[in-house]
């Protein structure tokens, strides 16, 4: 079983999004392309330890718009912390 991410890294969200069924594919260095559904294009998510703040969110709204859910969850610790 591989380890879980943390929180606030972008492998976070890349694993939230390849869980909801959205296609994950290789970009350059440690980016990764997430494809949404067809009217959501994709978004580019660099797999870094830990996202800066502006960042994270960007990649949590436009995540929530494509129905992933576990993004949510993220958002209201992000936001409490």
């Amino acid at each position: 079983m591989a380890a879980k991410a943390k929180d606030h890294s972008g492998k976070h969200y890349i694993d939230a999004a390849r869980d909801a069924g959205l296609r994950v594919t290789n970009g350059h260095g440690d980016h990764y392309k997430v494809y949404g559904p067809v009217d959501r294009g994709y978004m580019i998510i660099p797999a870094h330890a830990e996202l800066g703040k502006g960042l994270e969110c960007k990649v949590i709204k436009w995540l929530l718009k494509c129905g992933v859910v576990l993004a949510f969850a993220s958002a209201v610790l992000a936001a409490i912390l």
